[in-house]
């Protein structure tokens, strides 16, 4: 909020979006949920011919049946088709291509036919909206086939090698009416924020290991997303919090993620509007984070509170409590993904090679032998350092939604401040002009810090979203892992796995945020030190006789 770059950001952002009182410019941290719709989008449209279809009045049917037709139909038979059959390599997907897409892109990108029909249609319809229920933007969905992918094959279009047609190219979503991230950046990114990291999760991590019984089979991205999750909910609403409603919280974030990021879901999130279980589960968070905000106004002089819920109620005192709530869930899916599976992929890679995982820990070793904190010392881990980062680009994302901080052109449409942008990484980090054999894992890819420059320079590096959506800093996520994550369970466990056939696929591309919910992988948790005392028992049983 003090950088020119921030002042500038408020000056040319949309009207409405910041406050102004007697002190000035307040952060414009405004409900997520457009109560009064100023842009035309797919809930309206919904609305829209809801009101159409009950209308008695002929021109009010004639306009219902005209957009049906012309518009919905198509969109759904198209949809249809790539849902249940276009994954299939022999298919062709041209065709299908420009019909996938659901309101939520197809009618933003035809402004001009999508606001005549808005028009025309308020004048039978009280233009309501249906919103999702904790994020008004919409997700480019619908893409069960995405876990049917199995390989990027060079001679075959297949139905990942078909969206490279639409995501090559940046496509722009409807303007999100949300928080200034960019001044919600800055915070995370401050020491008090960060250091309380290093202070909690090594306790958190150990109190999860101990859970794992010695030689227990665990599912490795279970266990990556379970410790991700409770992180990030700890940043988000503060330990006291967490651990008074445990039971109850992380189970629903992990039930609320689960319904607001399946395949069924992501078809309807691309209409806007979300089911009934996802609505009641935002209630219940909205209660249990509504009653920490009222305990903490009637104690103002407790200084321990520093998380997102206090971050938001000092910077925007006018932002509702659903929107503190919308705020906490974006905060916490956003990141999710990209941490759980950095956690989950790398473990996998190092369990496959041994020698690879002693070079790991010699260097922490190292490292830590160097200074008493680590903290300023993460660099001088290149292996772990250049293995995460080529796991970032080998199961990268097949798109990134990304903010923009402020007008520009791309393409043929002009991106206003907040607008949100979908990219492709995965075409990116499957791009043989950027990187030699880009299918195949290579542990020393990323060592050539030179080149890591250059490619961080040209924006090719996309793991934990480069901060410009997550709202976390890449450096954080990427110390937190290398520093006290991987070092820990590799020290404390032996782990092999279960599943000898497992292979790994090029891109994770379940969904947005859960890309682990149809790929299990059970590996086996040793304790290091119950094995030295079996070791240590068996020699001695032996020396006996």
């Amino acid at each position: 909020m003090d950088s020119p770059e921030f002042n500038e950001a408020i000056r040319r952002a949309p009207k409405g979006m910041f406050k102004e009182d007697e002190n000035g410019i307040h952060v414009g941290f405004e409900d997520l949920f457009r109560k009064e719709p100023k842009q035309a989008g797919p809930g309206e449209m919904i609305g829209m011919l809801y009101d159409l279809g009950k209308s008695d009045d002929i021109n009010a049917q004639i306009l219902f049946w005209v957009v049906l037709v012309i518009f919905v139909i198509p969109i759904v038979i198209g949809m249809v088709f790539v849902l249940f059959g276009s994954h299939r390599q022999k298919r062709k997907l041209v065709p299908a291509i420009s019909s996938w897409i659901p309101f939520g892109v197809t009618l933003w990108f035809s402004r001009n036919p999508l606001d005549f029909i808005m028009t025309q249609g308020k004048k039978y319809s009280k233009g309501f909206s249906i919103p999702l229920g904790f994020s008004e933007f919409t997700v480019f969905a619908g893409v069960k086939g995405q876990k049917l992918i199995s390989a990027f094959e060079d001679d075959k279009m297949s139905f990942a090698q078909g969206f490279k047609l639409q995501f090559e190219k940046t496509l722009v979503s409807g303007r999100l009416k949300i928080v200034q991230d960019q001044y919600l950046q800055s915070v995370l990114t401050k020491p008090r924020f960060t250091d309380q990291i290093h202070s909690y999760l090594p306790e958190m991590l150990r109190a999860r290991l101990d859970h794992i019984k010695n030689e227990e089979s665990v599912d490795l991205f279970k266990f990556s997303s379970d410790i991700a999750l409770r992180l990030l909910t700890r940043l988000a609403i503060g330990q006291k919090l967490l651990d008074e409603n445990d039971d109850d919280i992380i189970p629903l974030m992990q039930t609320t993620e689960k319904t607001l990021m399946s395949p069924g879901t992501l078809f309807f999130r691309s209409f806007s509007f979300g089911t009934s279980a996802s609505k009641t589960l935002f209630q219940d968070l909205r209660i249990i984070i509504q009653e920490e905000i009222e305990f903490r106004k009637e104690n103002p002089s407790d200084e321990s509170y520093y998380d997102i819920i206090s971050i938001l109620t000092k910077a925007a005192p006018q932002l509702s409590v659903d929107g503190i709530v919308s705020h906490i869930n974006l905060f916490i899916f956003a990141n999710h993904s990209d941490i759980s599976g950095t956690i989950a992929w790398t473990l996998y890679h190092l369990i496959q090679d041994r020698t690879l995982q002693t070079r790991v820990l010699t260097e922490y070793a190292q490292a830590v032998s160097v200074s008493d904190t680590v903290k300023d010392n993460v660099s001088t881990q290149p292996c772990l350092t250049s293995i995460i980062k080529e796991v970032g680009r080998l199961y990268a994302p097949l798109f990134l939604i990304r903010g923009s901080f402020k007008k520009q052109p791309i393409g043929n449409y002009d991106i206003y401040f907040c607008d949100i942008v979908a990219t492709s990484p995965a075409m990116i980090a499957l791009n043989e002009k950027i990187y030699e054999s880009p299918k195949t894992f290579d542990a020393s890819r990323f060592l050539d810090q030179q080149k890591i420059q250059v490619l961080t320079q040209q924006q090719k590096l996309l793991q934990f979203n480069n901060a410009q959506h997550a709202w976390f800093d890449h450096v954080i996520a990427e110390t937190m892992i290398k520093r006290t994550i991987i070092p820990t369970i590799l020290e404390t466990y032996h782990i092999e796995l279960v599943d000898k056939k497992f292979t790994p696929r090029p891109s994770y591309l379940e969904s947005f945020s859960t890309p682990f919910s149809d790929l299990p992988l059970c590996v086996k948790f040793s304790n290091k030190a119950c094995m030295m005392d079996n070791v240590s028992k068996q020699s001695n049983a032996k020396k006996s006789k």
